[in-house]
Formats: structure tokens, sequence, C-alpha cells
């Protein structure tokens, strides 16, 4: 029974989620604050700088979720940890739910665009 429950366990752990370029950009340009999130986190796990132009497209998404994996989070906050982690540049602020043009107008000359 011990062996079948670390099994289970390992197979919980080990299985890591893999998304094509294309439902990534779809996930970031959604209205849903999960997928949004989603793309995010598998942005920052592979630190990836090929989507900080998607990133940076809509960043001002407040709505919060509600998913116990991103709970209380919201779009900017998402967006703008994972600038943090993939360009490995601190903003002047701190990041937090509420929305702050400075952080965004830093990523964006950070990134030039």
């Amino acid at each position: 029974m011990k062996k079948l429950i670390f099994l289970i366990t390992l197979l919980m752990f080990s299985c890591k989620e893999h998304y094509t370029r294309e439902e990534v950009i779809t996930m970031l340009e959604s209205n849903n604050t999960d997928s949004v999130l989603t793309a995010c986190k598998f942005i920052s796990e592979n630190k990836d700088t090929t989507y900080n132009h998607y990133l940076l497209k809509d960043p001002y998404q407040w709505k919060i979720t509600h998913n116990w994996r991103f709970l209380g989070m919201n779009g900017y906050e998402g967006r703008m940890k994972t600038l943090r982690k993939v360009t490995g540049i601190a903003p002047p602020n701190k990041i937090t739910s509420t929305p702050d043009s400075s952080i965004v107008e830093f990523y964006r000359k950070v990134l030039k665009e």
C-alpha cells in the first residue's frame, strides 16, 4: 500500500504540462485569468523570453482567480512576476495585485518595446 501511494505521489509531481507556442499565445490573449496565469506559470518554468511581447500586450488584467493553484492572483501580477523571473531584473517597485504603470513601463523600456 505504501508503495502504491508513493508511486501515485511520484506520478503527480512528475507530470509537467506541455503546451504548443500557439496554445500559450492563445492563453495569454485570453480574458480568462486562469488561462493567463497557467501560461505565465509555463513561461516561468521554462524561462522562455520569446513570449515577452505577449506578456506586455494587455498587462492590466485586474480580475483575480479563485483557482486553487493561483488563489487571489490577477493577470497583471502573474504577468509581471513572470517578466521578473524570465528577465532576472527586479522592477523599481514591489509587484502587488494592484496594477502599477511604472512597473509596466519599466519592463517595456528594459525590453525596448
